[in-house]
């Protein structure tokens, strides 16, 4: 057992020790570690700075190379299309991300990344899940999907009702999926849609659904997500 001498001893000991505890937290250390902080946040920030400065024009450079090859492709659709659909004008584009899936839910989501033609900034704004819509089953399928409203089969594409009204003005759209070269996993979507029906766009014939999947290859190849 430790004896009162002992505890005497330690207790002496530790006294003083104890006090520089209090005494390195004054006033002039605190300043002292304050200012310290300050150089090594502006350090840090110096860096970041930096780093964005020199790889800005690389970011922007990829960014713009890519949205100008995008461009390309969608054109070459366009006239595609048109050659196919005579008559026919005025299809839309978009080509979808897709996005990590929801840790609740389990479901993979859908947002537009691109976009060629008159969308609303409703339109773009919205998330769409595995499933849901004419994109996100085509995504859960892993297959091409169109959809024709005039034929009344919006009840089959579980879609929410604000996104009901954000898109009421699509008469038909047809859905394909992006693949990388080396992979079988979509990673996005290449949406193609029209004000008018399908009886119009043909977006349920061979020929028009062809044309798209070659598009969204040649997508995949360019598309960096």
């Amino acid at each position: 057992m430790v004896s009162r001498a002992q505890i005497g001893l330690i207790t002496t000991a530790l006294i003083p020790a104890l006090g520089l505890v209090p005494a390195f937290f004054n006033v002039t250390n605190l300043n002292w570690i304050f200012k310290t902080l300050i150089v090594i946040g502006s350090f840090a920030v110096g860096l970041i700075l930096n780093y964005v400065e020199v790889y800005r024009p690389y970011i922007s450079v990829r960014t713009n190379h890519e949205r100008a090859l995008l461009d390309v492709i969608t054109a070459n659709l366009t006239h595609v299309l048109e050659d196919l659909c005579p008559g026919v004008s005025g299809h839309r584009f978009n080509v979808m991300k897709v996005g990590r899936k929801h840790l609740f839910m389990g479901t993979q989501s859908l947002r537009i990344r691109y976009w060629r033609g008159d969308y609303k900034p409703s339109e773009l704004e919205l998330e769409w899940s595995s499933g849901s819509g004419s994109c996100g089953i085509a995504l859960a399928r892993n297959q091409p999907i169109y959809f024709d409203r005039e034929a009344g089969e919006e009840r089959h594409l579980n879609v929410p009702a604000i996104h009901k009204d954000v898109t009421s003005n699509i008469g038909s759209i047809l859905s394909v999926p992006i693949y990388r070269p080396d992979s079988k996993a979509p990673i996005g979507i290449l949406n193609v849609d029209h004000a008018r029906g399908v009886e119009y766009t043909k977006f349920d014939g061979e020929a028009i659904q062809t044309a798209v999947i070659k598009a969204a290859a040649l997508i995949g190849i360019v598309l960096r997500v």
